[in-house]
């Protein structure tokens, strides 16, 4: 299966992301867990969706990056690791993302890697909409991380959300400059 339902491709993808993500600032459903890990999945898988409908756009960014080398041109995996790799330096919210997905998908983490210790909705005296939560006690979202610092949900995915429109945009310039590495770049597994 290549796609679901109208999600053809990143774009589409993106634009099911930004409209969950409107949803979840919109009212009271900023402390909404439903909608907390509708948008934390949509936000984590934007890097699949990315990568398998736009692998030429991804592979042409890294290469001119010096991200990767062409000798990662002919093996998927391989290119799936690396921008794996850049996208978690880039933005290591991603890894908090990903410990709510597995959460919500698992129930509980085992894996040794985790960031997150524990997550909770906090009943403050102060609507997190109006109020910052670094001077209120705001109603929230709640990580806590491995070293017991609190994080505020929405802040983590609005670095997210940024950092994956961020991203598109500089692939986007990479692919619209003209500047065809991978036309330049001859490979074949012949070659290698």
């Amino acid at each position: 299966m290549k796609a679901v339902f109208e999600i053809k491709n990143y774009k589409d993808y993106l634009q099911i992301l930004l409209e969950q993500y409107s949803e979840f600032n919109s009212g009271n459903n900023i402390t909404s867990s439903r909608h907390a890990i509708l948008c934390a999945m949509l936000a984590y898988h934007m890097r699949e969706w990315l990568l398998k409908s736009n692998t030429d756009g991804v592979k042409t960014y890294l290469l001119k990056l010096g991200f990767i080398d062409q000798f990662f041109l002919t093996n998927d995996e391989n290119i799936k690791c690396k921008f794996n790799e850049y996208t978690n330096k880039r933005c290591p919210e991603l890894k908090l993302i990903r410990d709510i997905c597995d959460g919500a998908k698992h129930f509980k983490l085992s894996r040794k890697n985790i960031k997150i210790a524990e997550s909770s909705q906090r009943d403050g005296a102060f609507d997190c909409r109006f109020f910052d939560a670094r001077h209120f006690e705001t109603n929230d979202l709640i990580i806590v991380d491995l070293q017991g610092k609190e994080i505020i949900f929405k802040d983590i995915l609005a670095v997210v959300i940024q950092f994956w429109k961020k991203l598109i945009e500089e692939i986007s310039e990479v692919e619209n400059s003209g500047d065809t590495i991978l036309n330049k770049v001859k490979y074949n597994k012949t070659n290698l």
